[in-house]
């Protein structure tokens, strides 16, 4: 079974409902439609566990699979502080925690889970920028769609951008004579 459930912590977006498109569209307040896709993400992340533990134990006896569910739990396989990251066919993905197991008499589940904003990593490795002081400084240079994706993040936080190239493939980020954070698409 260990071996099976070493493979809970990572995986392809496109294998979770509702996931979206990319980690980028993950960044923004809890009240918007960055947060509801969050939501979205996390809830489909639950039902991909639940799913993926239901494929492990789909061939024992009701006793030993209610066992082996109970296995994933307390062997700490599947508990509270457990990162899962997934990710996206644009390169980039971002991390999820798990806050809370809920087992139900039957031997069914539920997660509870985090989405960590800050966690977002962009095609190159770096960390997305999640906060407005975040694009202080912050250079990235890559695929034209992810490139609009975080100038939609920079708009989100009220960070003036220019297009000195339309469809670059480079943003530039910096604080301008110390006063706000300008980033210039090249």
């Amino acid at each position: 079974v260990s071996e099976v459930v070493s493979e809970l912590y990572q995986f392809d977006s496109r294998d979770i409902r509702h996931a979206g498109d990319s980690a980028i569209d993950l960044i923004g307040p809890k009240g918007g439609r960055e947060g509801l896709a969050r939501r979205n993400l996390q809830a489909g992340v639950s039902r991909h566990l639940q799913g993926f533990s239901e494929s492990i134990v789909f061939e024992l006896s009701e006793s030993a699979a209610k066992l082996a569910k109970r296995y994933i739990g307390s062997a700490g396989y599947l508990s509270p502080g457990r990162l899962i990251t997934v990710h996206y066919p644009d390169g980039t993905s971002i991390r999820l925690k798990v806050d809370q197991i809920n087992w139900f008499l039957d031997g069914n589940f539920e997660v509870g889970l985090e989405t960590l904003t800050q966690s977002v990593r962009l095609p190159d490795g770096q960390p997305a920028p999640h906060l407005a002081i975040g694009f202080d400084g912050f250079e990235f240079t890559g695929d034209p769609n992810v490139v609009d994706l975080i100038v939609d993040v920079a708009n989100r936080f009220d960070i003036h951008t220019t297009n000195t190239l339309f469809n670059g493939f480079t943003l530039r980020c910096a604080r301008v004579d110390g006063g706000a954070i300008t980033c210039d698409r090249e």
